[in-house]
């Protein structure tokens, strides 16, 4: 379960390979309104960013398209991979 229930992980990737995003932001359950939209990781990235259960980390792949990436873990708190 995670302890942040609430943080969303959205990702973004243009046929561009270097215009990927990912970012993170709150989720209002109640009215399903996003806040809160803060960018990590911009440049190559892959399809398929993923939040860790803990919303610490994102994992996700650099590199066109990700498919011929290397594996990178992103660390919230500290903002460094």
């Amino acid at each position: 379960i995670p302890q942040q229930p609430n943080k969303v992980l959205i990702g973004n990737f243009n046929n561009n390979a270097a215009a990927g995003v990912i970012g993170t932001a709150t989720f209002d359950r109640a009215t399903g309104q996003l806040s809160n939209y803060t960018t990590h990781i911009t440049g190559q990235v892959g399809y398929a960013p993923a939040l860790s259960p803990n919303g610490r980390y994102i994992f996700y792949t650099n590199g066109s398209e990700g498919w011929q990436g290397t594996g990178r873990i992103w660390d919230l708190q500290t903002s460094q991979i």
